[in-house]
């Protein structure tokens, strides 16, 4: 599961921050993404819990979260990247509190993998990825800064070719 969290913005500005997963296949393009505009993976195996556009419908601290059945991830998935992307353009430099989280829920310990605090002058953080090793998932923490207000910013940034 990746978490993500903010606090809601003072003085009437929005802050929107998104929670993505960009699903990849062996030869790197990308077969699917979830994201705001697309919250549940076609083959359903990976779902958003929802776009949260201020930071104030937290759950556990948790303002958006996706949740990832890897039983269900199809075999052609090799890789499943996590990233946060600010819409709404603010820095993480100027959001309060604002982290995301990887948490492996399968034995329902929710032990926390990675915690990330989300802080400087940019706008996108590819925070991990999971990649597939013949029948198993290995984790690998990534936690770099980029520009990007979309998913699809993030995917430019790592070249990954869109279907």
């Amino acid at each position: 599961m990746l978490g993500l969290g903010w606090d809601p913005a003072i003085e009437g500005k929005s802050i929107d921050l998104d929670a993505n997963a960009t699903l990849l296949r062996a030869d790197g393009t990308v077969a699917d993404m979830v994201f705001f505009n697309h919250q549940k993976s076609n083959d359903g195996s990976i779902y958003s819990t929802g776009d949260d556009l201020t930071g104030q419908n937290s759950v556990d601290g948790d303002d958006e979260q996706i949740i990832v059945d890897l039983e269900k991830v199809p075999a052609e998935i090799k890789e499943i990247i996590f990233s946060v992307s600010s819409y709404s353009g603010q820095t993480f430099n100027e959001i309060k509190r604002s982290y995301t989280r990887i948490v492996d829920t399968t034995d329902r310990n929710n032990v926390e993998l990675a915690n990330i605090e989300l802080n400087g002058t940019s706008t996108g953080n590819i925070a991990a990825k999971l990649v597939r090793e013949n029948s198993s998932w290995k984790f690998v923490a990534i936690n770099k800064s980029c520009t990007a207000k979309t998913v699809q910013d993030i995917n430019n940034q790592l070249s990954l070719a869109t279907v």
